[in-house]
Protein backbone atom coordinates (compact mmCIF):
# COMPACT_ATOMS: atom_id res chain seq x y z
CA UNK A 1 0.00 0.00 0.00
CA UNK A 2 1.45 3.40 -0.98
CA UNK A 3 2.22 5.89 1.79
CA UNK A 4 0.59 9.30 2.00
CA UNK A 5 3.88 10.78 0.79
CA UNK A 6 3.90 8.41 -2.20
CA UNK A 7 0.35 9.41 -3.12
CA UNK A 8 1.14 13.13 -2.81
CA UNK A 9 4.24 12.64 -4.97
CA UNK A 10 2.13 10.82 -7.62
CA UNK A 11 -0.48 13.60 -7.62
CA UNK A 12 2.18 16.30 -8.07
CA UNK A 13 3.84 14.34 -10.90
CA UNK A 14 0.51 13.81 -12.66
CA UNK A 15 -0.60 17.44 -12.29
CA UNK A 16 2.55 18.83 -13.89
CA UNK A 17 4.18 22.25 -13.78
CA UNK A 18 2.94 25.81 -14.09
CA UNK A 19 -0.14 26.47 -16.24
CA UNK A 20 -2.17 29.66 -16.58
CA UNK A 21 -4.93 28.81 -19.05
CA UNK A 22 -7.43 31.69 -19.35
CA UNK A 23 -10.19 29.13 -19.98
CA UNK A 24 -9.49 27.32 -16.69
CA UNK A 25 -11.81 28.67 -13.98
CA UNK A 26 -9.25 27.62 -11.34
CA UNK A 27 -6.78 30.15 -12.67
CA UNK A 28 -3.03 29.73 -12.52
CA UNK A 29 -1.95 26.31 -11.23
CA UNK A 30 1.34 24.59 -10.48
CA UNK A 31 1.65 20.92 -9.47
CA UNK A 32 -2.12 20.90 -8.97
CA UNK A 33 -2.05 23.80 -6.47
CA UNK A 34 -4.14 26.76 -7.62
CA UNK A 35 -3.50 30.42 -7.00
CA UNK A 36 -6.74 30.40 -5.00
CA UNK A 37 -5.34 27.73 -2.68
CA UNK A 38 -2.15 29.72 -2.12
CA UNK A 39 -4.21 32.81 -1.31
CA UNK A 40 -6.56 30.90 1.00
CA UNK A 41 -3.57 29.47 2.86
CA UNK A 42 -1.65 32.78 2.81
CA UNK A 43 1.49 31.25 1.30
CA UNK A 44 3.77 34.12 0.29
CA UNK A 45 6.78 32.29 -1.20
CA UNK A 46 8.43 35.49 -2.44
CA UNK A 47 8.07 37.34 0.86
CA UNK A 48 6.74 40.51 -0.76
CA UNK A 49 3.55 40.68 1.33
CA UNK A 50 1.30 39.61 -1.57
CA UNK A 51 0.17 36.20 -2.70
CA UNK A 52 0.19 36.22 -6.48
CA UNK A 53 1.33 34.29 -9.54
CA UNK A 54 5.00 34.88 -8.64
CA UNK A 55 4.42 32.88 -5.45
CA UNK A 56 2.83 30.09 -7.45
CA UNK A 57 5.80 30.04 -9.84
CA UNK A 58 8.11 29.79 -6.82
CA UNK A 59 6.27 26.74 -5.46
CA UNK A 60 8.41 23.60 -5.37
CA UNK A 61 7.28 20.00 -5.73
CA UNK A 62 8.00 19.50 -2.03
CA UNK A 63 5.84 22.55 -1.19
CA UNK A 64 2.94 21.15 -3.23
CA UNK A 65 3.28 17.71 -1.62
CA UNK A 66 3.28 19.29 1.85
CA UNK A 67 0.16 21.34 1.01
CA UNK A 68 -1.66 18.23 -0.18
CA UNK A 69 -0.67 16.16 2.84
CA UNK A 70 -1.58 18.83 5.40
CA UNK A 71 -4.66 20.41 3.83
CA UNK A 72 -6.09 17.58 1.74
CA UNK A 73 -5.24 14.57 3.92
CA UNK A 74 -4.57 15.46 7.58
CA UNK A 75 -7.01 18.33 8.09
CA UNK A 76 -9.95 16.53 6.42
CA UNK A 77 -9.06 13.56 8.69
CA UNK A 78 -8.74 11.02 5.89
CA UNK A 79 -6.39 9.16 8.23
CA UNK A 80 -9.50 8.07 10.21
CA UNK A 81 -10.65 5.93 7.28
CA UNK A 82 -9.57 2.32 6.75
CA UNK A 83 -6.11 2.19 5.17
CA UNK A 84 -7.43 0.59 1.99
CA UNK A 85 -9.66 3.62 1.29
CA UNK A 86 -7.23 6.38 2.19
CA UNK A 87 -5.36 6.58 -1.16
CA UNK A 88 -8.47 6.92 -3.33
CA UNK A 89 -10.26 9.35 -1.00
CA UNK A 90 -7.08 11.45 -0.64
CA UNK A 91 -6.54 11.60 -4.40
CA UNK A 92 -10.17 12.47 -5.00
CA UNK A 93 -10.14 15.11 -2.23
CA UNK A 94 -7.33 16.95 -4.03
CA UNK A 95 -9.57 17.28 -7.10
CA UNK A 96 -13.04 17.50 -5.57
CA UNK A 97 -12.57 18.80 -2.02
CA UNK A 98 -15.34 17.93 0.44
CA UNK A 99 -17.37 16.46 -2.43
CA UNK A 100 -15.05 13.44 -2.28
CA UNK A 101 -16.22 12.80 1.28
CA UNK A 102 -19.85 13.44 0.34
CA UNK A 103 -19.59 10.76 -2.34
CA UNK A 104 -18.17 8.34 0.23
CA UNK A 105 -20.95 9.25 2.66
CA UNK A 106 -23.62 8.71 -0.02
CA UNK A 107 -22.14 5.29 -0.76
CA UNK A 108 -22.19 4.47 2.95
CA UNK A 109 -25.88 5.42 3.08
CA UNK A 110 -26.59 3.22 0.06
CA UNK A 111 -24.91 0.38 1.96
CA UNK A 112 -27.25 0.87 4.91
CA UNK A 113 -25.20 3.14 7.15
CA UNK A 114 -26.92 6.08 8.81
CA UNK A 115 -24.40 8.85 8.24
CA UNK A 116 -24.80 12.55 7.53
CA UNK A 117 -23.79 13.62 4.04
CA UNK A 118 -21.92 16.72 5.14
CA UNK A 119 -18.50 16.36 3.52
CA UNK A 120 -16.72 16.05 6.87
CA UNK A 121 -14.99 12.96 8.22
CA UNK A 122 -15.79 12.53 11.88
CA UNK A 123 -16.39 9.57 14.15
CA UNK A 124 -19.70 8.70 12.46
CA UNK A 125 -18.21 8.44 8.96
CA UNK A 126 -15.04 6.74 10.19
CA UNK A 127 -16.95 4.11 12.19
CA UNK A 128 -19.43 3.45 9.37
CA UNK A 129 -16.59 3.04 6.88
CA UNK A 130 -14.80 0.63 9.23
CA UNK A 131 -17.99 -1.42 9.62
CA UNK A 132 -18.43 -1.67 5.87
CA UNK A 133 -14.76 -2.58 5.36
CA UNK A 134 -15.08 -5.32 7.99
CA UNK A 135 -18.01 -7.02 6.23
CA UNK A 136 -16.97 -10.48 5.04
CA UNK A 137 -18.18 -9.86 1.48
CA UNK A 138 -16.15 -6.65 1.28
CA UNK A 139 -13.06 -8.40 2.63
CA UNK A 140 -13.50 -11.24 0.13
CA UNK A 141 -13.83 -8.73 -2.72
CA UNK A 142 -10.67 -6.96 -1.55
CA UNK A 143 -8.76 -10.26 -1.54
CA UNK A 144 -10.05 -11.09 -5.04
CA UNK A 145 -8.90 -7.68 -6.27
CA UNK A 146 -5.43 -8.26 -4.81
CA UNK A 147 -5.21 -11.67 -6.49
CA UNK A 148 -6.09 -10.07 -9.84
CA UNK A 149 -3.16 -7.62 -9.63
CA UNK A 150 -0.14 -8.82 -11.63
Amino acid sequence: MPSVQDIAREIVAREGGFVNDPDDPGGATKYGVTIGTLRRLGIDKTGDGRVDVADLRALSRADAEAIFIEHYYRRPRIDLLPKALQPSVFDMYVNAGANAVKILQRLLREMGEDVAVDGAIGPQTAEATARIAARPEVGARRLADQDADP
